[in-house]
């Protein structure tokens, strides 16, 4: 039988396959045990930029209404509540849309949010289904907000864009902001390919667990 078939599993994600790679105790936890997953304000805050980016990337004169946005988003995702994890990451959310609007200042309208993408890894039966950010005319964009700002692509990023990158056949970039400051890294083809091994060999690996393990307690 097809191991992801007899376990439930119709298709596998980038943050899925990079779970996997950190955690595959906790993999089992959330996909094969349905341990309930709750997103923590630092995911919210990341939601909520994106909300507000969206705004301002289809009319660059709304700069004030993206901000009024994203608050109204994370208000809305967090259902108000006001401890001090929410309150510090509530104070991030302005600042670094900010940052965000200045490194994406000279860039064209996208022509597409939150795209769909397939990717089929050899040897496995399920896809790896996964959302780009962006995507302009000629490549790529996903966003990440962060405390702090990293040298270059981080490895779990890399696989997910990397994945993106060979579904639509186009470069991608990772834009990073933190309050402060921002980067604009581009995925080199060279680490894309090894990303994109990578991820894949994730998959298979999952594959492994799957086919030995006759449930999700065995596995």
């Amino acid at each position: 039988m097809n191991p992801f078939e007899k376990h439930g599993i119709e298709h596998l994600s980038p943050s899925s396959l990079n779970l996997y790679a950190a955690n595959p105790c906790l993999w089992v936890g959330r996909y094969l045990l349905k341990w309930s997953d709750e997103f923590g304000p630092g995911a919210s805050r990341g939601t909520a930029i994106e909300a507000g980016l969206d705004v301002w990337l289809f009319d660059r004169t709304k700069a004030k209404e993206a901000e009024a946005t994203a608050l109204a988003n994370f208000a809305d995702r967090t259902q108000g509540l006001a401890d001090d994890a929410h309150e510090a990451e509530r104070a991030n959310i302005v600042p670094m849309l900010q940052q965000a609007i200045i490194a994406l200042k000279d860039f064209p309208i996208p022509v597409g949010r939150q795209m769909k993408i397939e990717h089929w890894a050899s040897g496995v039966e399920v896809p790896i289904i996964g959302f780009c950010d962006y995507v302009f005319s000629d490549f790529g964009l996903d966003l990440k907000s962060t405390k702090a700002c990293p040298s270059s692509i981080k490895a779990d990023h890399g696989r997910q864009v990397a994945t993106y990158a060979e579904a639509r056949k186009q470069p991608f970039k990772v834009l990073y902001v933190t309050g402060k400051k921002h980067a604009l890294y581009d995925l080199t083809v060279e680490d894309q390919a090894t990303h994109l091994r990578d991820i894949e060999r994730q998959a298979r690996a999952v594959r492994h667990l799957l086919t030995h393990s006759d449930d999700a307690d065995d596995a």
